[in-house]
């Protein structure tokens, strides 16, 4: 009976990432802030404890202040995965930006570089599954950026890290009308939470939803003031999408060692780590209150087949020396991703030499500043 009412379906999928004003504070994304993700996943748990204090049972049990269990602290986690996306011609954001800057910290247009201090942003991320279910996250923050491409596959970029709060906005129903008034009563609250965006009978005439506020036994307060009738749908809402670029495609592109062009590469992968500390251990709240970035890593490999010229770098490597690579994805105007690594200290790793085909060599490396005062080990720039 599947057409007996809707179901959330992955295809329907719309998501969006906001940077916040006030860290875990939750603002109505806009349709310029909606982006295209292949995968998204928000995961929230909260601690429930068992009382170890003496009682006359050897089970926990309802029924009673003295034997009740103890509510702990919020954990946020998410992650989610894209293709890796040029943002087309001019000077447009590529659809993923402010998820670049958070993990980087600085931006110049469409160029993406690391800072020094502490400014990366937190972010509010959302995800609608048509008029079924929305999730949302506040204080976000990326722990980890890794960039891949092998073949003739699609390059992809995933994000993953952890934030405050979480916000899940599904569906009732309006119980009595409305005229001119922020207070909305719903037959079921458990649809909706402080800081769920909702559409009231899918006539949103702000047209930009309308944030709970507030929320009481069975009544809602809104952010402005709207009108319904009696038993019309309560829905989650989000703004239409506005995403811009194509993926760039794994067939064209250009890879650059040390000032030698054309380079043939199997595959290539890099991860950016910033090693945050979530402040999550202050008295008297249930959630992480800010974030500090740690000594930032940037590591990742090249997979080359072994002809003479590539065989060399087995020997360069023993020396420690830094490399200069350079990584092109794609071609044409508003179609490219350039990934420059100054300097790369090359590690590593057994030869795979099969029985009778060619020999591959994978290439860990590590990124490094160039100096002690720069912050030069990563810049990605869309063109």
């Amino acid at each position: 009976m599947g057409n007996a009412q809707d179901h959330a379906l992955g295809r329907n999928r719309k998501f969006y990432a906001k940077e916040e004003a006030t860290y875990g504070v939750y603002i109505k994304p806009a349709a310029a802030d909606a982006a295209k993700v292949l995968s998204c996943s928000f995961d929230y748990s909260q601690e429930r404890k068992n009382r170890a204090d003496s009682r006359t049972s050897r089970s926990q049990y309802t029924d009673g202040s003295d034997t009740g269990r103890i509510t702990g602290r919020k954990t946020v986690n998410w992650s989610l995965e894209a293709y890796l996306i040029p943002a087309g011609s001019g000077s447009t954001d590529p659809d993923l930006f402010e998820l670049f800057k958070a993990a980087m910290g600085a931006s110049s247009s469409q160029v993406f570089s690391l800072t020094s201090g502490q400014a990366l942003n937190s972010l509010c991320l959302t995800q609608r599954i048509g008029d079924v279910v929305m999730e949302a996250v506040t204080g976000a923050y990326v722990e980890t950026m890794s960039i891949s491409m092998s073949g003739g596959d699609d390059p992809r970029v995933s994000f993953d890290g952890g934030a405050s709060n979480y916000i899940v906005t599904t569906t009732s129903t309006t119980n009595g009308t409305g005229s001119g008034t922020a207070t909305l009563v719903v037959d079921d609250a458990d649809a909706f939470e402080i800081g769920s965006v909702v559409a009231v009978a899918a006539d949103d005439s702000s047209g930009a939803g309308y944030k709970v506020t507030n929320k009481s036994s069975t009544t809602l307060t809104l952010d402005s003031t709207a009108s319904w009738s009696d038993g019309v749908a309560v829905t989650p809402f989000t703004a239409a999408e506005a995403t811009v670029g194509s993926p760039s495609p794994g067939i064209t592109g250009s890879v650059t060692l040390a000032g030698n062009s054309g380079i043939e590469i199997i595959a290539f992968d890099m991860t950016l780590k910033n090693n945050i500390k979530p402040m999550a251990d202050e008295a008297f709240s249930e959630v992480v209150t800010d974030f500090i970035p740690g000594y930032r890593e940037v590591t990742g490999s090249l997979t080359v087949r072994c002809a003479k010229d590539q065989a060399l770098e087995l020997g360069k490597r023993r020396a420690f020396g830094t490399r200069d690579l350079q990584i092109v994805s794609g071609s044409g105007t508003g179609k490219v991703c350039t990934i420059d690594l100054d300097d790369v200290e090359f590690q590593f790793s057994a030869l795979d030499i099969p029985e009778s085909e060619e020999v591959v060599i994978t290439l860990p490396f590590v990124a490094l500043a160039s100096s002690a005062t720069a912050s030069d080990e990563l810049t990605i720039t869309f063109s």
